[in-house]
Order: C-alpha cells, then sequence, then structure tokens
C-alpha cells in the first residue's frame, strides 16, 4: 500500500534496514532492535498462490526494487524449479544469487499413503492407527491433526470419533467458524484440552507443538 511504502522509503532513506527477508510462515512485522529488519510472508506463495490468492505478492519485486542496495533472501520450505524460477523473476532477484538447498525428505518423517476408496471401513483403518500412535511413542494419549478436503467432512469425523468415546472431544477447524472459535480450539488444542482437530488443509502452518501427528 502507498502510505506503507512511504514509510518504509523513510526508513530506507535513514539506512535503517538490514534485509528484505521473504519468509515462510511469518506476517507483515518489524522489528525495532538497532536496525530495522524487515520480514514478508510466504516465498513460494509469490509462484504458486500470488496470482490469486494474495495478488499483492506479486508486487515484492517492486518493494525490492525499492530497497535498492538492500539484500534480499527468499525463504521457503518447499519448492520446485519452476517456483524457484518464479521466485527469482517476480522478485527481481539480480546476480549474485546464492542458493541453499536440502532435502525435503527427513530422517524423523515417515510417510505411508492409503487409498482411501481401497479400505473396507476408512473409519475403522483411522482409528486403529490412531490406537498405535501411544504404542510406538511415549505419549499416553495420541495428540494429532486429521486433514480432510471439506468443511462438512471435517464436522462429521470430529463427530463421528468424539462418538467413539476412545479420544474424548475431537472438535473441526475451518473457516466457517468464527475467528474466535477457531482460537480456542486451537487454544485448547495446543494445552491438550482436545487431542485431535479435524482441519481443512489450510490449517498447521507455524503450528509449534511437539508431539503432534
Amino acid at each position: 500500500m502507498k502510505g506503507f511504502l512511504s514509510i518504509i522509503k523513510k526508513v530506507h532513506q535513514r539506512k535503517l534496514i538490514n534485509y528484505l527477508i521473504i519468509d515462510e510462515g511469518k506476517h507483515w512485522i518489524l522489528i525495532w532492535e538497532i536496525k530495522f529488519e524487515f520480514y514478508s510472508f510466504v516465498a513460494h506463495c509469490v509462484s504458486q498462490w500470488g496470482h490469486d490468492y494474495r495478488p499483492d505478492y506479486l508486487k515484492l519485486g517492486t518493494l525490492h526494487d525499492e530497497l535498492n542496495n538492500v539484500p534480499c533472501i527468499a525463504v521457503t520450505a518447499t519448492a520446485s524449479q519452476q517456483v524457484i524460477d518464479d521466485i527469482y523473476s517476480l522478485l527481481h532477484l539480480h546476480q549474485p544469487v546464492l542458493e541453499f538447498k536440502s532435502s525435503v525428505f527427513r530422517s524423523n518423517l515417515f510417510y505411508d499413503i492409503q487409498y482411501k476408496e481401497l479400505l473396507d471401513d476408512p473409519l475403522i483403518n483411522l482409528c486403529e492407527f490412531i490406537d498405535e500412535i501411544p504404542k510406538q511413542t511415549n505419549m499416553k494419549s495420541p495428540s494429532g491433526i486429521i486433514y480432510c478436503r471439506t468443511r462438512d467432512s471435517c464436522s462429521d469425523l470430529a463427530n463421528k470419533l468424539s462418538q467413539t468415546g476412545k479420544y474424548g472431544t475431537v472438535k473441526a477447524y475451518h473457516a466457517g467458524l468464527t475467528n474466535e472459535k477457531r482460537t480456542q480450539i486451537q487454544h485448547d488444542w495446543m494445552n491438550d484440552s482436545i487431542s485431535m482437530i479435524c482441519a481443512t488443509i489450510s490449517f498447521g502452518m507455524g503450528i509449534d507443538k511437539g508431539d503432534v501427528r
């Protein structure tokens, strides 16, 4: 926005901006220290979602141009080569460009894929999976996020899991709830008042809960 750009230009004129960091999982914040460190939101959104989800992401290259001589760093956990190329282009990253990459596969993660359509009873299969978690870990009870495609399926699955009586209260979390309701559900889950959340896939960004499965 023009007003925000005006502020940033004045700060830059006073040589108070260290870096332009386009990071994953941080909202727009300004950190007051000896100098500013200036954060935006999600690097891969510039390419994958910027055109329709957050069109303003496409203006970050212009912001980079305004902050001439300020180093720019783009950080993301996931990016195909096409996305990387888009990030370079749309953020106006010029030489010298340093690229640091590591594998998406981590030793502490395990992937198991099953096709729901091929299961005799997906709910029973899911419950069996949940029941195995305490046996495989030191957790007394499971703590998890179950992702669903739609809001209705979140609510339906949360009700069914609650009705089993084995997992305490399971709540649905999706955009159809009020901000206050979502905040309360997330707070209760983070504090183990709720064991599991059935959520649409937008939930989970920036969640820091060590026992989540």
